[in-house]
């Protein structure tokens, strides 16, 4: 790492005051801490403020950014980006959404996840340099008048930049234990974190199950997934 007189060529223009603009590449970043390292016309400044901090989400090893100067004191304006490529589309969406409803009743029996006669809800959503998304699930389940402890299962499947099929660690699951209770009923929501994810573009997709091989039926099905 450069020592702070290797620096001062860099950061002294003979100028005290005065604003300016510098280009930089970043070579090393902390999206925790925003510690920094970047390189800037042959040198290497560090731990530079950032001015934009829904940017400092999104940086990351080789983002190439904007410099501002004002005397010796330097700060991060922002990415610069190139229209129509994957970093222009985090840059333009800092926060990205997508939400889709299925309203049909649809059943299973299936103790394994499975598509319904109408399948979904799915999404598709742009994930950024995080590689994590928040995936909220909703749906109603009922079961018919029975004395067999059922319940029902909604997970979600990955598919795109990233394939991950649903799993019983990532769910919205009801259900009972005791032969007391019959016609479960109700409607709820989970929440449940993909990370890891590869950035890109990737499609999340609702699946169902059984508790136990009872027929359950869900209906007013929603999946609503937000890239962090």
């Amino acid at each position: 790492m450069a020592r702070p007189d290797d620096l001062a060529s860099l950061l002294i223009t003979g100028k005290s005051e005065g604003v300016g603009f510098r280009q930089g590449t970043v070579l090393a970043y902390n999206p925790l801490t925003g510690e920094n390292t970047i390189l800037v016309g042959g040198g290497i400044v560090t731990n530079l403020p950032i001015l934009n901090t829904s940017e400092a989400l999104l940086l990351e090893a080789q983002s190439v950014v904007g410099i501002l100067t004002a005397g010796p004191s330097w700060f991060i304006l922002g990415r610069i980006t190139v229209p129509n490529t994957p970093q222009a589309l985090t840059a333009l969406n800092a926060i990205r959404i997508a939400s889709a409803n299925v309203p049909d009743f649809d059943n299973t029996a299936s103790t394994t996840f499975v598509d319904l006669a109408t399948p979904g809800p799915s999404v598709d959503l742009f994930v950024g340099p995080t590689g994590r998304c928040l995936v909220l699930l909703t749906t109603a389940i009922q079961e018919s008048l029975t004395t067999t402890p059922r319940g029902g299962i909604m997970g979600v499947a990955v598919s795109g930049a990233t394939t991950r099929p649903a799993s019983f660690n990532r769910i919205l699951q009801i259900g009972h234990s005791d032969d007391q209770y019959n016609n479960l009923w109700c409607r709820t929501t989970a929440a449940v974190m993909e990370e890891g994810l590869t950035p890109g573009w990737h499609t999340f997709t609702a699946k169902y199950a059984s508790n136990d091989s009872g027929l359950v039926d869900f209906y007013d099905r929603n999946l609503t997934a937000i890239a962090l």
